[in-house]
């Protein structure tokens, strides 16, 4: 008598007879102080692309992953240039006198997530070239003058102005002296009471 054949029955990985654990290669987010984030936004108005170095020193004098202050530029950028698009469709409007400077994003941005506008330690004035240089004379380039209140240091150009930002001398003035405002705005870390006026790192400015 035959023996009818079984039907073969596949065999099933193990995962299928279980229930993955949900996986994520997500960092938590990281909120920033109130003084954290103004020093990010000081340094950020004076560059806003730091080199890994540049973003390392922030970090260490902030107490934040070298990620983390990355991600705040990258993040920060995009925003600008979105913020920027808008006010650049206002512009007929307004008869083109809209400041869109990095500076006057910063402080829309501050006044739009109802964050104090802190002083600003770093002053610069740019002088551009003349509009039409003379023909067979060479392209004058711009000169920068500027100063930093905060450390009264002075400097004549770009790049000394950049090097002095990322300093670890003005970065420790800036959070030891809070901007020259009440130290409640953060301690050493720059993780005090700001919490009220935290912002997430990955949220760049806002």
């Amino acid at each position: 008598m035959a023996i009818p054949a079984l039907p073969v029955r596949a065999k099933s990985s193990p995962t299928e007879n279980c229930i993955l654990p949900h996986s994520s290669n997500r960092r938590p987010r990281t909120h920033l102080s109130c003084l954290q984030l103004s020093i990010l936004q000081s340094c950020y108005e004076t560059c806003a692309h730091p080199n890994a170095m540049e973003c390392e020193a922030i970090g260490t004098e902030l107490n934040l992953l070298l990620k983390v202050v990355q991600i705040w530029f990258q993040n920060t950028r995009a925003k600008e240039k979105r913020w920027r698009l808008q006010q650049e469709k206002l512009s007929p409007l307004s008869g083109g006198k809209l400041d869109m400077s990095s500076g006057s994003y910063l402080q829309y941005n501050a006044l739009k997530a109802n964050r104090p506008i802190l002083p600003k330690p770093v002053q610069l004035t740019v002088t551009e070239p003349p509009a039409s240089p003379v023909a067979g004379q060479p392209v004058p380039k711009e000169t920068l003058t500027g100063r930093c209140d905060a450390c009264s240091f002075s400097f004549e150009s770009r790049a000394a102005a950049r090097a002095h930002v990322f300093s670890p001398l003005h970065l420790a003035t800036l959070r030891t002296t809070n901007f020259g405002q009440p130290t409640m705005l953060g301690n050493k870390n720059g993780t005090g009471n700001g919490g009220a006026h935290s912002a997430a790192a990955t949220g760049a400015g806002g």
